[in-house]
């Protein structure tokens, strides 16, 4: 299914590639003593009770390692992973965002590639829930519904970053900092744009597709 979102066919170079995983997530740490975090998939053959074991998790589980790479073949101009999901180890890079003093920062950052990713918090820390979803889903959902997110409300436009902002904030305050999202760049410095609806000058929805792997259609 992952390489999918690889297929020239189906994937543009402008386009922009959501990413979006609520599950169970574990640091493990490896005989060198770096920590490599894992989505666990549904039928992962794991036992979380053994996380000193990597075998079971590298033949089985989904590492940011593999996210990071993944995140290198996509066509498109920008990627954001949204992982509801805690552990440390993100495989990120250290890069520095554009200054949004810049003049006409938002074009700069929309012509620009970006691979981004945010996640619901760090190793061991517990998940919190609200109307029916981890705390992160549901503060996430508020922030794209509502553009409460948004530092410029005036420009109509949220980045990856003033989202991850906001999470941060909202997340750790309603845990009372038990549970804190994290996020960085695997690449670029770009970013990841969402664009609120204006009733006033939006007279129709943006297009969205949902990709699926071809053998399930």
């Amino acid at each position: 299914a992952m390489g999918e979102f690889a297929n020239t066919k189906r994937i543009d170079k402008n386009d922009r590639v959501l990413i979006f995983f609520s599950g169970h997530g574990q640091t493990v740490t490896l005989p060198n003593g770096d920590e490599v975090g894992y989505l666990i998939p549904h039928d992962a053959d794991v036992d979380l009770n053994d996380a000193a074991n990597p075998a079971q998790y590298y033949q089985t589980c989904l590492g940011m390692n593999r996210l990071r790479e993944l995140s290198g073949f996509i066509p498109a101009k920008q990627v954001l992973f949204l992982v509801d999901a805690c552990y440390s180890g993100l495989a990120t890079r250290s890069i520095p965002s554009l200054s949004t003093g810049l003049p006409n920062y938002l074009a700069q950052v929309a012509s620009r590639i970006a691979r981004q990713v945010i996640t619901a918090g760090g190793r061991g820390e517990p998940v919190f829930e609200e109307r029916g979803h981890g705390v992160f889903t549901s503060k996430l959902l508020d922030a794209l519904e509502h553009g409460v997110a948004d530092v410029h409300p005036t420009d109509g436009v949220t980045t990856a970053s003033e989202l991850a902002a906001y999470l941060k904030g909202m997340v750790t305050a309603y845990s009372d900092g038990k549970q804190n999202p994290h996020d960085g760049r695997f690449d670029g410095e770009g970013e990841f744009l969402f664009q609120h609806r204006s009733p006033e000058r939006d007279t129709e929805r943006p297009i969205i597709t949902i990709l699926e792997p071809e053998r399930l259609r």
